[in-house]
């Protein structure tokens, strides 16, 4: 509200009724990726959507292995960016699925 920012949550229609996560990790994920869209973002906006993951994970980790869906959160803003070379060390970086 102090910086005038529209804040939009979109949630895809066709999740799941719930969803099996570790649920403080979760809101400490979202909230700091929310938190840092707001704080270096000016102009613009901050949108979060969150639907069923169709790429980006993999099916050979462990705990997705097991999951009959997959769920995405996205975190979108207008603000300065992170800088390429810097991608790797904020986010864990998994190559697409060949199958």
């Amino acid at each position: 509200e102090n910086k005038n920012l529209p804040f939009v949550v979109e949630f895809a229609p066709d999740l799941p009724p719930f969803l099996v996560s570790d649920p403080k990790r979760l809101q400490q994920i979202l909230k700091n990726l929310v938190s840092n869209a707001i704080k270096f973002t000016t102009q613009g906006h901050v949108e979060v959507r969150v639907g069923l993951a169709s790429e980006g994970f993999s099916r050979e980790h462990p705990e997705l292995s097991q999951a009959a869906q997959v769920i995405a959160f996205a975190v979108e803003d207008t603000g300065v960016g992170i800088q390429a070379e810097m991608l790797p060390k904020v986010f864990e970086v998994v190559a697409p699925s060949s199958s």
